[in-house]
């Protein structure tokens, strides 16, 4: 459990129809919501209880072990992907966004950071079938670094279709952190999520 716990650490028209319009155009997110699909991924891990096989390397070393979650556990996880939320005001105008569609048919949608050294989050791409609300997969990439360290994040997650909408079934972070005075540390989790049938 230390081993997997180091790993933690390291989104012509009536008056009243076009005031409506526009007051949904300003409650709108300009970019991806990857909180809002974080804060519903919370809600099934909470009422589905999958388990989860989690593979973690670090420096080489190479640990398996399947455990079951409790909400504070998902929480700390997905706190990661929250953290790579591009929907703040500070953001707002920093991201070029380009639509294509992959091999497999999926639509994806790229933001890409216009300015990469000047944010933490320099890319996320949402792939998704028909709608964006029909999201499949999410890769994005962290950036953080300070007078004393440097995070590069690299993360993944994969949804599957479900009846209650898109559902977390594969989730992964590599990396490396580099403290000042010490060695860097390389790092992988790869998560698999086994729901109760």
């Amino acid at each position: 459990m230390r081993f997997l716990s180091i790993t933690f650490l390291l989104f012509s028209i009536t008056a009243c129809d076009y005031t409506n319009q526009v007051s949904e155009e300003l409650n709108q997110e300009p970019y991806y919501d990857l909180t809002g699909l974080v804060e519903r991924q919370l809600a099934h891990l909470n009422s589905l209880r999958p388990s989860v096989e989690i593979m973690a390397t670090i420096n080489g070393q190479q640990e398996v072990e399947t455990m079951q979650k409790d909400s504070a556990d998902w929480v700390e996880t997905l706190k990661l992907f929250s953290e790579a939320s591009i929907n703040r005001p500070v953001l707002q105008g920093s991201y070029q966004v380009k639509d294509s569609t992959d091999q497999n048919g999926l639509n994806i949608r790229i933001y890409r950071a216009q300015q990469p050294a000047d944010v933490e989050i320099p890319y996320l791409a949402v792939y998704y079938q028909d709608t964006l609300q029909n999201v499949r997969k999410i890769e994005t990439v962290f950036l953080e670094k300070n007078a004393l360290y440097r995070t590069e994040r690299r993360m993944e997650m994969q949804l599957s279709s479900s009846e209650q909408g898109p559902l977390l079934t594969k989730y992964q972070s590599s990396g490396t952190q580099k403290m000042i005075f010490r060695d860097s540390v390389h790092y992988r989790v790869e998560a698999t999520l086994k729901y109760p049938s």
